[in-house]
C-alpha cells in the first residue's frame, strides 16, 4: 500500500524529534532514551510498576511506552526522558496520538460513567457499600 504524503512527513518529523530528544537528554546530563532494559526498569521503578494513566500494575513484559506529548507534526513531542512514560497496552491503544491531558479527561469521563452505573446498581438492589452483598438475597 502506498503511503500518503502526510504519513511520509510524519515519519520524517518523528525521526527528527527522536534526534532532538537525544540531544535534549544529553544536554541535561541524561543518557539518551533508547529504551534499554535498564531504562525500562528505571521508568517502571519511578512509576512504581504502574501504568501512568490507569494505575494498573505492569512489569517489563507488559510495559508499553507512551509519549505524553505525541511525537508528530501537530504536537512535536520529543522522545526524551520526561516525555516517555510507562503505560499498559490498553491505555496506549486508547490514547493513540492524543495529548495526555485530553486522554486523562476522557478516562475520567469513562470512570464517572462507570461509577454512576455501579451506584445505580447498588441503589436498585438496596445495597450499602459498607455491607456484605452476600447478606442480601438476589433480586
Amino acid at each position: 500500500m502506498a503511503r500518503s504524503k502526510s504519513d511520509i512527513s510524519n515519519s520524517a518529523i518523528r525521526v527528527f524529534l527522536q534526534d532532538v530528544g537525544t540531544f535534549y537528554d544529553r544536554e541535561r546530563g541524561f543518557e539518551s532514551f533508547r529504551p534499554t532494559v535498564k531504562q525500562k526498569d528505571q521508568l517502571l521503578e519511578y512509576f512504581r510498576g504502574r501504568c501512568c494513566f490507569c494505575n494498573i500494575e505492569i512489569d517489563r513484559k507488559s510495559l508499553s511506552q507512551d509519549n505524553l506529548i505525541p511525537m508528530n507534526k501537530s504536537y512535536l513531542g520529543l522522545h526524551a526522558w520526561g516525555n516517555v512514560v510507562p503505560c499498559c497496552q490498553s491505555c496506549n491503544n486508547e490514547k493513540q496520538q492524543k495529548p495526555w491531558q485530553a486522554f486523562i479527561i476522557a478516562l475520567q469521563r469513562l470512570a464517572g460513567r462507570f461509577i454512576t452505573a455501579v451506584a445505580l446498581i447498588i441503589c436498585r438492589r438496596g445495597l450499602s457499600p459498607q455491607e456484605d452483598p452476600r447478606s442480601h438475597p438476589r433480586r
